[in-house]
């Protein structure tokens, strides 16, 4: 559980998911970037 003043480690790993998703597929898997419809969020 997790206490006052301590960081939000999960919510952190979310932001950088729906941030650099598509981005990291494209640099690293970009056969496989091919294959999905990224979509724009905001």
């Amino acid at each position: 559980m997790p206490q006052f003043g301590d960081p939000d480690h999960d919510q952190r790993l979310k932001v950088l998911l729906k941030e650099f998703f598509e981005s990291f597929f494209l640099c690293f898997f970009p056969t496989w970037a091919t294959r999905f419809e990224f979509l724009e969020m905001d």
